[in-house]
């Protein structure tokens, strides 16, 4: 399975798990090599793993910025699953 997240970042799975990787448009490829590649045994987590590198390497200045990031994040990854069978996201500020 392959799930794009935005334009920057995806997910595959395989038989061991779930992999977020960075999504390259030019090859329409998830790129695992690199500083960004995590494994997740199940997609919530992964959806999560993804929610919280968005706002590690976000540029946002000060709260009223970073607390509108967050919900974009979460805003995104409602259509994400939305088109999943079987998810729920719950994202908690405490993640």
């Amino acid at each position: 399975m392959k799930i794009k997240l935005d334009d920057e970042y995806a997910i595959i799975s395989d038989n061991r798990g779930f992999v977020l990787g960075k999504f390259n448009k030019k090859t329409n490829e998830i790129k695992l090599a690199g500083h960004v590649r995590k494994y997740y045994s199940n997609i919530e987590d992964a959806l999560k793993g993804y929610y919280n590198l968005k706002l590690k390497t976000t540029n946002a200045q000060g709260i009223n910025e970073v607390n509108r990031l967050m919900e974009d994040i979460a805003e995104n990854l409602e259509k994400v699953a939305n088109k999943l069978d079987n998810v729920e996201i719950i994202i908690s500020r405490s993640d």
